[in-house]
């Protein structure tokens, strides 16, 4: 299938990806925004409250952070592609490769600049950095 552009579009196009067969070890990681608070009453509001995903060719993992902890769905693509069966703790070894990668790439992001602006929240790592830059300026080493 060709889908035909303008001209001056910016992007790459996604196409090659879905003619290829994915290799075993690639990984695609997805965000989303938070759910509706209306509808599930745990829903934590704003950048908190995101979703995060990561997949393989046959797996999927979906965190979301909700009032009572972070929450894990886990659904075999291949067998699933509707994603109506959650495997979550039924396959230990797929769940905790997924979980370490997503949230790698979780911690990543709130190290952000994005995240930190909008939240105004740094992690303690780059708030300890902050403060001993911040004290050797005070002392005129900066």
């Amino acid at each position: 299938m060709q889908i035909n552009l303008a001209k001056g579009l910016e992007g790459h196009s996604l196409l090659p990806l879905l003619e290829t067969d994915r290799e075993k070890d690639r990984f695609i990681y997805c965000e989303s925004a938070r759910g509706d608070p209306k509808r599930n009453k745990d829903v934590i509001k704003g950048l908190e409250g995101k979703q995060f995903a990561i997949r393989s060719k046959e797996w999927k993992l979906i965190r979301t952070p909700k009032t009572t902890g972070i929450h894990y769905e886990l659904y075999n693509l291949k067998d699933d592609p509707r994603e109506s069966n959650n495997l979550s703790g039924t396959n230990l070894d797929i769940e905790n490769e997924l979980k370490s990668k997503l949230n790698e790439f979780v911690k990543e992001y709130k190290r952000s600049p994005y995240y930190i602006e909008k939240t105004g929240k740094i992690i303690k790592k780059e708030k300890d950095k902050q403060e001993k830059i911040n004290a050797l300026k005070s002392l005129g080493y900066l």
